[in-house]
């Protein structure tokens, strides 16, 4: 699937080249994708890189911004230099080197936007670490083909003479026609836009700061909603069963049948209303439970006659009319309830690398109460709408026989050891000699006769034998009382521990709300376990994965923030105008939320790790954009001409940066396949934040521009105001 994304975004991108560049140099560029890419291949052994899905999808994400670069050169070399002083090795080299610092330092810029990705902690880390893998050597290699390889290739080009425009063939005539028709828009259209801007620039800022207010109120006011890992239907359903304890396997088997029965009646309503069969394999597991939920575990992960399980491998979805949340919901409702049933759990989500929506810890000393704050706190899960299969990791034990020695049977010297080593004896027997029978050993067991040892009633007529010799009655040296067991225990740091988990159907419920209410100093948890001495609370699943990852994104996105800023400082040799480029970071943000809103997502954490991503990459247009308007004033130029020709100049390489990106974005924006829907948010914050970007690039960083001077000019003005009162 990705493989085929990444052929379809290349051709994309390549489309877009051809359509803005001359042939020669589109095909040029274009070049440099595949190796940029074979370059990190190379090198991947040597810093633990594999080919898989998350690498895969970084090379996707970096198929339209691994040609930025190159664009910048080419356009400099064939605008400024070609047209100028014609072809030749001397314009590809002067073209170059009029560039090469803000190429370099937009490069730079974009790498360090990725690095915070290594820091993210636990199974995300993980998941994600390719993805820096991937697009930092790319980004390295390309940046080299940049200045190195494409020179020589460009110093090979000619111009051509434009008389000569009719003997074209007709994809270059077509190229020609649309390329002077984006220059008379450049320079009829985008001159007045701009100089109407610049003329009333503190308007316009207001302008575009509303904007940005209003992509912030479309998240604090739910308009876009944000949630901790986006629900992902997978291709796989798991239904668990566990009935309780002691129940014989012809019961369970009973169970599963009534299960399975409900699928099948699912599959055969579809069939029938001629709709394609949602069920492509299933198998049933009776007597233990598989572990992996997104696909066919062989592992168990509990096993007993009261366990079963079913597993449902499902039609592709481009196939199948409904989802697998769609699926277990109709399925759970075909099943309704079975008779002694402790547990009836579906796992249709591909989760990923998270834990479950809501997933509380309680420790404490007393399991008593533990069971019962649990069931509590089950009881309080329900009122949420959108949350389903509530249950909690305490197991039922069987029915047991508890024999506790008393105070006065130690006096007779008889110890709870000894008492138990003599029911042992009496009823599972005691082994007195092994007899070899050809190959086999056989066990000879002493114990009471099989009618002394089938009933409760033969324990309470045993004689113990006491250590003096003579026979006691067992209820005079013992209690006994039928009890229940635990079957089995779980401690962390010497605590028993219980937790409640459930899932969440995130279309409709708010599980970052849910775990915020419920982990609040006055919320249901703390109201229910006041009641209890010694239970806490401990915050697990996406509560604590949101916990841990959230501070480290937010880190990294001042951490990168403040790297650019020095980064930027140095070709500008200044630590003022790196904030004229740093200002389009936010509007980047703002165009990240309004892509998530027209495509109908929720922001997620994938969201975030691609607006950390896209900080670096807004970032490149406007410091290419700043370092052209600071040469055309080094070259004399007056500041109002040196902007407004600053932002003619660089129109085509900015709209093109821009659109490669987002062109190269657009295959895995409209994939519908499982592997995409871990991957869409991350693509939505990149591809709609760099082409909101583009347009806050060619106006507002010009105004800004502007302002800086305006506010340079207005504090040197009043400090020799200030001087000439002060003397």
């Amino acid at each position: 699937m990705l493989l085929k994304n990444g052929f379809y975004g290349f051709l994309l991108v390549t489309l877009a080249l051809a359509l803005f560049l001359r042939p020669s140099l589109a095909l040029f560029v274009a070049i440099g994708i595949p190796v940029s890419f074979l370059g990190t291949l190379m090198i991947g052994p040597l810093i633990g890189l594999t080919v898989n899905l998350i690498s895969l999808f970084a090379f996707i994400l970096v198929l339209g911004i691994v040609v930025d670069d190159a664009i910048v050169v080419g356009e400099s070399v064939f605008t400024t230099r070609f047209q100028r002083h014609g072809p030749g090795t001397d314009s590809a080299i002067s073209g170059t080197h009029a560039v090469s610092i803000p190429v370099t330092f937009a490069v730079l810029t974009t790498i360090v936007a990725f690095t915070p990705i290594f820091w993210l902690p636990g199974l995300i880390g993980k998941f994600l670490v390719a993805v820096p893998l991937v697009v930092i050597p790319t980004l390295l290699f390309s940046l080299v083909q940049s200045k190195l390889v494409l020179p020589y290739h460009l110093s090979l080009c000619r111009v051509g003479d434009e008389s000569l425009r009719d003997k074209l063939n007709p994809v270059s005539r077509f190229q020609r026609r649309f390329s002077d028709g984006l220059e008379r828009f450049v320079h009829t259209h985008y001159r007045r836009i701009l100089e109407l801007a610049m003329k009333n620039r503190y308007t316009t800022v207001a302008i575009f700061v509303a904007i940005l207010i209003i992509s912030l109120g479309m998240v604090f006011g739910g308009w876009v909603r944000f949630i901790f890992f986006p629900n992902v239907p997978s291709d796989y359903i798991i239904v668990e069963l566990k009935m309780a304890e002691g129940v014989p396997l012809s019961e369970t088997e009973r169970a599963l049948d009534r299960i399975e029965s409900a699928l099948d009646q699912i599959s055969r309503k579809e069939v029938s209303e001629g709709k394609f069969d949602p069920v492509k394999h299933k198998g049933v597991f009776l007597g233990y439970s598989p572990i992996n939920v997104t696909g066919p575990g062989i592992a168990a992960a509990g096993s007993g006659s009261n366990i079963g399980s079913l597993f449902v491998e499902l039609s592709k979805s481009e196939v199948r009319d409904s989802n697998a949340f769609e699926i277990s919901r109709r399925w759970r409702d075909a099943i309704g309830e079975i008779p002694g049933a402790r547990k009836l759990t579906f796992q249709a989500n591909a989760s990923g690398p998270t834990g479950l929506p809501v997933d509380i810890r309680l420790t404490g000393p007393d399991f008593e109460d533990l069971q019962e704050a649990a069931k509590r706190i089950r009881k309080r899960l329900t009122e949420y709408q959108g949350l389903y299969d509530i249950r909690d990791t305490f197991t039922e034990g069987k029915r047991e026989i508890k024999i506790h020695l008393k105070d006065s049977a130690r006096m007779l010297g008889l110890t709870a050891a000894e008492l138990g080593r003599q029911v042992r004896q009496g009823f599972y027997g005691e082994e007195v000699q092994r007899v070899q029978r050809d190959r086999e050993d056989v066990r000879i067991m002493v114990r009471y006769p099989e009618n002394e040892r089938i009933s409760l009633g033969n324990l309470e007529m045993m004689r113990i034998r006491a250590p003096n010799g003579g026979q006691i009655p067992i209820s005079e040296v013992a209690d006994i009382e039928a009890g229940e067991g635990h079957s089995s225990i779980t401690r962390i740091d010497g605590q028993r521990v219980i937790n409640i988990q459930a899932d969440a159907n995130k279309a409709i419920a708010d599980v970052t709300g849910i775990n915020r209410e419920l982990y609040a100093e006055t919320g249901p948890l703390a109201e229910i376990l006041a009641q209890y001495q010694g239970i806490i609370p401990v915050k697990s699943g996406e509560a604590k994965d949101l916990e841990d990852t959230i501070p480290v994104i937010i880190g990294g996105m001042v951490m990168v923030t403040v790297v650019i800023y020095m980064l930027l400082a140095i070709p500008f040799r200044s630590y003022i105008q790196p904030l004229i480029v740093i200002v389009v970071i936010p509007f980047g943000v703002a165009g990240a939320v309004f892509g998530h809103f027209l495509t109908f997502q929720d922001l997620s954490i994938l969201s975030f790790l691609g607006i950390v991503a896209l900080t670096g990459v807004v970032v490149n247009d406007s410091l290419v954009l700043v370092d052209y308007v600071n040469r055309l004033r080094r070259k004399g130029r007056s500041l109002m001409e040196a902007v407004w020709e600053g932002g003619v100049a660089r129109f085509r390489p900015i709209l093109l940066t821009s659109i490669t990106t987002f062109v190269g974005l657009v295959p895995i924006l409209l994939e519908t396949s499982l592997q995409a829907h871990f991957l869409i948010p991350m693509a939505t914050s990149l591809a709609f934040g760099v082409l909101f970007a583009t347009g806050i690039t060619l106006i507002l960083v010009p105004i800004c521009y502007l302002i800086l001077e305006d506010t340079i000019a207005l504090s040197k003005a009043a400090a020799l105001m200030f001087f000439r009162e002060t003397k």
